[in-house]
């Protein structure tokens, strides 16, 4: 069974998210604080419940008590999901459910003790009663979760509910009955230690020790007989309370003296070998859901692509993988299993949706922190006030100039918080090109400003008005498009804007962009004509 679709409201900054069209490896980019690990700590609720020693009212959006904490998953492969559980009672209690998908939810309702599910006939959700929370743990794929707080030691110190003590109990539990050297060990510590080792020298000493304890003690309790010191047979798990693991990557050494780097890799190959065994146990071929914060920390850029490769590895083997990163290199490959959303935050408020292809590249220039020089140089820039022209401008260069050069296109992004997209906000975004090889190559599209404002900026650069710089004489994209997708922006969601974008995008004729939009269409063709040659001339 695999994750199809989510849907979180009002946990921590997540006011209501939907994300769809989930694949084998999902990927979760976007700035510091914006609500990336939210989103993993939310599925991390669904399957657990709250946290030990943590107040359901503390993740509550807004930290509104009225608001209901509301986590949904949608999976499909809910039959073969039944043919597979492990616990025939369990499944009985399922095999009710038709379909080949299953919606289940968890909410803070009934201090969220219980999950519901959704039942397509009478499209309500319900509470199936008692063991039916439990059978769906049965049935659900098994959730690993490692985030950022998680250090070395947790996944690999020998504990009874560490990944490594799980498995090496399992160890023992299969060979330590039968396995002649530790039948050995267990004589040999009889014949130093045990009551009946006469010629013990140990033995002797402890005896003395239980001898000069009775003296002590008959002082007190004179009815006292006998004091008996004795060493038993320590318990195995003992003997592997000093186990660790040590790496010869040219110099033998603990894992918990390397670096961060190696430690976290580390981890993760432990926690991949405990998921399979997990799988294998289950005998019956039960998936892993793996959800990874920061998945690239401390992590070398060499180094993070071939995790990469390893998880890409992991999610074609039945398993399914979300990570959430800041790092351009997790994405830069196109994947066939691949899908990328941004997460970012609009009024404070978290909001998700999935990368198109034609947008990547614009996700990863905000990854390397926004500066052309980490672009490597490209032909030319083209400044845009949003993302709404980046989705129309390269759905139109797509189908009707493919063949000219490529430009990099980069959103201005204005100050949400001041009112959107601004002018200032792409003015800024000239600056550092202003003092590059691109001052008098990169073209600007400002929407309809101040005429003073522009001509001061145009001034103080020495630019062009319709050579470098093109002004809409409307406020926004949205009203200049032509009928009959010509909108009004007000009242508007960002995600209604983008939607139109890409459907005039991908409708409108060469003609009607050519004409009808021509500031669009000259400031890409002044953009072209300035740009460097592809022969670097």
């Amino acid at each position: 069974m695999k994750i199809i679709s989510i849907e979180i409201k009002n946990y921590r900054s997540i006011k209501e998210a939907k994300i769809t069209n989930l694949n084998d490896f999902n990927i979760f980019v976007g700035q510091n604080n914006h609500g990336k690990t939210n989103i993993f700590e939310a599925i991390e609720w669904f399957f657990s419940g709250t946290r030990k020693n943590e107040q359901l009212d503390s993740l509550r959006y807004n930290l509104d008590k009225n608001n209901v904490i509301e986590v949904i998953l949608e999976l499909d492969g809910l039959q073969e999901g039944l043919t597979r559980m492990k616990n025939s009672k369990n499944a009985s209690t399922l095999k009710k459910i038709s379909g080949d998908s299953i919606k289940i939810r968890r909410t803070s309702n009934n201090e969220a003790k219980k999950r519901e599910v959704f039942n397509n006939e009478s499209k309500s959700w319900e509470d199936s009663g008692t063991g039916f929370d439990k059978a769906l743990d049965d049935l659900l794929p098994r959730f690993e979760y490692i985030d950022t707080h998680k250090s070395f030691e947790e996944v690999s110190a020998y504990k009874k509910t560490s990944p490594i003590g799980i498995l090496l109990s399992a160890f023992l539990a299969n060979i330590i009955e039968t396995d002649a050297k530790y039948i050995q060990f267990q004589n040999l510590f009889n014949e130093v230690f045990n009551e009946d080792a006469e010629h013990s020298g140990i033995r002797k000493e402890i005896q003395n020790l239980g001898i000069q304890i009775k003296e002590n003690l008959v002082r007190q309790f004179p009815d006292t007989q006998e004091v008996n010191a004795n060493i038993g047979m320590p318990a195995i798990e003992d003997l592997f309370k000093s186990f660790n693991i040590e790496v010869n990557d040219g110099v033998t050494t603990r894992v918990c003296d390397k670096g961060d780097g190696m430690q976290r890799a580390v981890m993760l190959a432990i926690m991949e070998l405990y998921a399979n065994y997990r799988k294998g146990q289950s005998g019956n071929g039960k998936n892993n859901l793996f959800f990874i914060d920061e998945a690239e920390l401390h992590l070398h850029p060499s180094a993070q692509r071939r995790l990469k490769e390893v998880l890409l590895e992991i999610a074609k083997n039945q398993d399914q993988v979300f990570i959430n990163t800041h790092s351009s290199v997790l994405i830069a490959d196109d994947e066939e299993h691949q899908t990328i959303y941004q997460v970012f935050k609009e009024q404070k408020e978290t909001k998700i949706r999935p990368v198109e292809p034609i947008e990547k590249p614009n996700v990863i220039f905000e990854l390397l922190g926004g500066s052309p020089a980490d672009l490597l140089l490209p032909f030319n820039f083209l400044i845009v006030e949003g993302r709404s022209e980046t989705i129309f401008l390269n759905l139109v260069i797509r189908r009707f100039y493919s063949t000219e050069i490529p430009l990099q296109m980069v959103e201005s992004k204005g100050d949400i918080t001041k009112g959107g997209h601004t002018f200032f906000a792409i003015s800024e975004m000239f600056k550092p090109l202003s003092k590059s090889i691109y001052r008098k190559r990169a073209v600007l599209v400002f929407d309809k400003c101040r005429q003073n404002v522009l001509d001061g900026f145009l001034k103080d650069y020495s630019l062009e008005l319709n050579q470098q710089v093109f002004c809409l004489p409307v406020g926004s994209i949205e009203e200049y498009y032509p009928s009959p997708w010509k909108r009004n922006p007000q009242g508007m969601s960002g995600e209604e804007k983008l939607k139109l974008a890409k459907e005039v995008g991908e409708t409108i004729s060469q003609q009607e962009f050519e004409t009808e939009m021509e500031i669009f269409f000259d400031a890409l063709t002044s953009c072209w004509q300035k740009a460097f040659s592809k022969d670097g001339i």
